[in-house]
């Protein structure tokens, strides 16, 4: 009796399970591949896909590994894509008796190829360590002339023939470039690890590494402690810190890696101050997201909650378009203050005394029936160039007023670059650095020589893209600390060659 009763009950079963399996409705389309969605606590697996099966259903993850069958166990990551971080993997548990292993960090087909080769982990206390030793990983970028495969892509020297570096920009402890990369292009950043842009831990990276970033990122800004890109489509994306709703998500929560600001699209280009970001998109229309403590951000009250940070009176978690700013071509911001060029010269809105005003300032017209050609906003001053020189207000007023023709940026100061070199107008950099009123300091000769094609300055370190080939930065006392000066070789903050 109770076999018979327990064959009807697995017959039972068996039958509901092949209802339910004939019964579902697909979740993917047979043979479709996607790259594996994030479930675990210390990554994405960025490298993992899952293919589609015959019955619609998503398989396992498969990890495309990083060079090999070896866990790097110094980053808790899950590199295998099986939900649970390597910290506390059997892979990187050893015994007295194992005393070394190799290992490697690079993507996969990689190692052995070009410069990149295998490095070792050593047993202590039951863990394998870091991965160091001879451990080499490919660059950022090919670096030209040195008869070396640099990325370990097969060929050296590569991918010489036009400008590598497109954009850079800088935070308060992090650089970040966008760079070509054969049809394509990368984003690569070094500094900070702590606050999200890295997806794979918080070290700090000392050395231009790079991150998992949207398809088709034209445009690039940074604020303190964030970063966005306007990437397909004119679609912006963001990363970094969120204590005052930077990246424009409808909250402060914290986020892992880039995420989209919706509301918009069309984006053209971007501006980060030191807590907010406006875009302006091809309509020549601008919106904003993140701190609105001084109006920066738009000024309107509505749409705006509590900081976490204390001191603001309301920041704006998700973009809104700004009123009364139409018929933009150019966007530029300061710490606390955001500026449009267009054909009647320029408006600008936010902290007041940055562009001549007084108090929180709406939009309001300034360099006003001017041709301006050119607009750059710094910590409290806005210039303009107009018929090749640049006139300024604000703090800048009598700092670089009258400079001919130099590429210009400002942050904690003000620096323009030209033929001879780079000047800024102060020796010191931090919060309470001077605002220059003596004007720009002698020019200080980059390595390598020659023209700068883009400049950028933060709080405590500036960086200069040379011929459009590489990088060259310098800062402050506390300049490498995060090893924002992209050499980790670094012991003082002398003006130097990026080390990709």
């Amino acid at each position: 009796m109770r076999r018979a009763l327990a064959a009807v009950l697995a017959a039972a079963a068996l039958r509901c399970e092949v209802a339910q399996v004939v019964g579902a409705v697909p979740s993917c389309a047979p043979g479709a591949v996607e790259r594996c969605p994030a479930h675990s606590s210390c990554g994405r697996c960025p490298e993992a896909t899952r293919a589609c099966g015959p019955t619609g259903r998503w398989g396992p993850c498969v990890a495309a590994g990083r060079g090999g069958a070896y866990f790097v166990c110094d980053v808790a990551r899950d590199e295998d894509c099986d939900g649970v971080c390597n910290a506390d993997e059997r892979a990187c548990r050893c015994a007295s008796r194992d005393a070394a292993r190799a290992c490697y960090d690079g993507p996969t087909g990689t190692l052995d190829v070009g410069r990149c080769r295998a490095g070792t982990q050593d047993c202590a206390a039951g863990r394998f360590g870091p991965c160091g030793g001879a451990l080499v990983t490919p660059a950022a970028i090919e670096r030209c002339g040195d008869g070396v495969d640099d990325d370990c892509d097969g060929a050296a020297d590569d991918d010489c023939d036009a400008p590598r570096v497109l954009a850079v920009a800088v935070g308060d402890a992090l650089s970040c470039a966008l760079v070509r990369e054969g049809a394509g292009r990368a984003l690569a950043c070094w500094g900070a690890g702590a606050g999200g842009v890295f997806e794979e831990g918080s070290a700090d990276r000392a050395r231009p590494t790079r991150v998992t970033a949207p398809a088709g990122v034209t445009a690039l800004a940074m604020g303190a402690s964030h970063v966005c890109v306007v990437a397909a489509e004119g679609a912006v994306w963001c990363a970094g810190s969120n204590d005052a709703g930077q990246l424009g998500q409808g909250s402060l929560d914290a986020r892992a890696g880039f995420v989209r600001v919706p509301g918009f699209v069309g984006a053209i280009a971007l501006a980060a101050g030191r807590r907010h970001t406006c875009a302006l998109t091809a309509g020549g229309r601008v919106w904003c997201w993140g701190s609105d403590r001084v109006g920066q951000a738009g000024g309107d009250v509505g749409g705006l909650i509590a900081c976490a940070a204390g001191g603001d009176r309301g920041c704006r978690v998700s973009a809104r378009s700004v009123d009364g700013v139409s018929g933009a071509t150019a966007i530029t911001a300061g710490f606390e203050h955001t500026c449009v060029q267009t054909a009647a010269g320029a408006r600008c809105w936010g902290e007041g005394a940055a562009f001549g005003a007084a108090g929180v300032a709406a939009p309001t017209a300034v360099f006003a029936g001017e041709a301006v050609e050119a607009l750059v906003a710094g910590r409290r001053g806005t210039c303009a160039r107009v018929a090749a020189r640049w006139r300024c207000l604000g703090d800048a007023r009598g700092a670089v007023d009258g400079v001919e023709g130099a590429v210009l940026a400002a942050g904690a100061r003000w620096c323009a670059a030209g033929d001879a070199g780079v000047r800024c107008t102060s020796a010191t950099w931090g919060d309470e650095a001077p605002t220059g009123r003596e004007g720009l300091l002698d020019a200080m000769a980059l390595t390598p020589a020659g023209a700068v094609t883009a400049l950028t300055v933060g709080l405590q370190h500036a960086c200069a893209a040379v011929r459009g080939e590489t990088v060259v930065c310098w800062g402050g006392p506390e300049a490498s600390r995060h090893g924002q000066l992209g050499d980790p070789r670094a012991g003082d903050t002398e003006a130097r060659e990026v080390w990709w």
